[in-house]
């Protein structure tokens, strides 16, 4: 009887997930960047990585003492439909 209710207890939950709100806003961006203060990299991007939930791109960028930094981006959100 107990293995009979944790079951039904597991169906119902797996039968409600689909109805949950998305979780969309899991990162704010006004929290994390100051919109009004743009930064411009020029570089030479060395790799991309579309790893979910978030995509991320990374540049090689070039100093003024001509040394090289390697700079790494997190992209949006990812969503897969």
């Amino acid at each position: 009887m107990k293995d009979r209710s944790l079951l039904m207890l597991m169906l119902i939950a797996m039968a409600m997930i689909p109805l949950a709100p998305q979780a969309s806003a899991h990162h704010s961006f006004a929290a994390e960047y100051d919109a009004n203060d743009p930064v411009a990299l020029t570089g030479t991007v060395t790799k991309m990585a579309w790893i979910n939930p978030h995509a991320w791109i990374y540049i090689a960028v070039l100093k003024p003492d001509r040394s090289v930094e390697n700079w790494g981006r997190r992209g949006g959100t990812l969503r897969v439909r």
